[in-house]
């Protein structure tokens, strides 16, 4: 499609200038760039003359729900960040090699929830800030649900996993120059709109050093010591760098290929247990279907209510069983990690090395070799790998 064309596909869809529209904007409180996007967005809506209605929609499930699954993420992130690196690998390798992702199958069970309430509240467009919602929606765009114009909006610099299986009017992304990573995933191009990620003007506003300290509880006339470190020249202090990659290290230790198969053999009977309840509920709820009609009414709220107890409890194990995989995983990586940081540290003082960087871990462009050594074969040989 021509660049032209395709720009007018999205101004005659989203006519902003011309007509009051009513938006809808779906997130989930799993950290907070996806709600400060979605607030961004209807900051500037309404700013338009738009409305404009931002709401987390797990807790169209309930609160507790909602809830656990915010909660779930952002303890994992703040405790074990590693396991979220490891999920986040998982996720990958899963959309490579399936059609069908976990993530897909979970978040279509929300659409009963949300076609109700879409059947009540009427919108011109939904935007979504995040993946689920728009897994949902892609559901119900396959089973013929009418809906208005839906649009996802992504708030990584990188096509996340899954994205590639939904199927939204238009894509909101951060810049031009991730347009590949989005297309060498199937997604189309001419639904892929680089206009970045939603921010709101107050961040443009700078605040003082005075303001800026007090806001990070500094003492004003206290000398602080990170930024001398960031400012001052590396020639002050020792020479000698090393850094490694921990994932080179990680990835080829036994007891790291043990952890897996141990989580994946976890994995499999709560899998095997949630299908059994799912067939359980799906077999009661035909066996209803087909009795309803000759059932007297207090025998249809019976069942109805059976029915519901079985879906909460299912729903209900789900949750507990992500809680308890994601802490099992992390129980079974803590010393394996462990164990290469005391590693990293014995051969930092024996190679008398100032600082050793783990590229794995931290986001940094460049490393000169000639002034910094790398020492992840030493690292393998403290930790038992030839």
């Amino acid at each position: 499609m021509h660049h032209l064309e395709k720009w007018r596909k999205l101004k005659c869809a989203l006519p902003l200038e011309n007509v009051n529209m009513k938006f809808l904007i779906l997130s989930c409180k799993t950290g907070g760039g996806h709600d400060a996007a979605a607030n961004a967005l209807k900051l500037q809506f309404e700013k338009m003359g738009h409305e404009a209605f931002v709401f987390d929609y797990l807790t169209l499930a309930g609160e507790k729900v909602a809830k656990r699954v915010a909660n779930a993420y952002v303890n994992t992130v703040k405790t074990v960040p590693y396991v979220f690196g490891e999920v986040y690998k998982l996720g990958m390798y899963v959309s490579k090699h399936s059609k069908e992702s976990p993530v897909y199958k979970i978040n279509k069970k929300m659409a009963k929830y949300l076609i109700p309430y879409l059947e009540e509240h009427h919108y011109d467009a939904i935007i979504m800030t995040h993946l689920f919602p728009a897994e949902t929606l892609t559901y119900m765009k396959k089973e013929n649900v009418k809906l208005p114009l839906f649009v996802g909006v992504a708030t990584d610099y990188t096509c996340t996993p899954f994205w590639e299986e939904t199927d939204c009017d238009f894509y909101i992304i951060p810049h031009e120059l991730l347009m590949s990573d989005f297309t060498k995933r199937g997604m189309p191009i001419d639904k892929l709109y680089p206009l970045g990620i939603p921010f709101t003007p107050k961040i443009l506003n700078p605040i003082s050093k005075e303001e800026a300290r007090e806001k990070l509880q500094l003492k004003l006339n206290k000398k602080i010591a990170l930024l001398l470190l960031l400012i001052a020249p590396m020639s002050v202090f020792a020479q000698k760098f090393g850094h490694i990659k921990s994932a080179d290290v990680l990835t080829v230790m036994p007891e790291f290929t043990k952890a897996q198969t141990d989580i994946q053999a976890m994995q499999k009977q709560y899998e095997d247990e949630m299908k059994r309840a799912t067939d359980e509920l799906t077999k009661k709820y035909t066996e209803y279907q087909q009795e309803q009609a000759n059932l007297p009414k207090n025998i249809q709220e019976r069942r109805q209510k059976e029915l519901q107890e079985l879906q909460e409890k299912g729903m209900q194990f789900q949750q507990d069983a992500q809680q308890q995989l994601q802490k099992s995983y992390a129980d079974m990586m803590e010393p394996i990690y462990k164990k290469i940081e005391d590693a990293i540290k014995a051969v930092g003082q024996e190679g008398g090395y100032t600082y050793i960087f783990d590229l794995n871990r931290t986001e940094i462009p460049y490393v000169n070799e000639a002034q910094s050594t790398d020492v992840t074969a030493a690292v393998k040989a403290k930790v038992g790998i030839k």
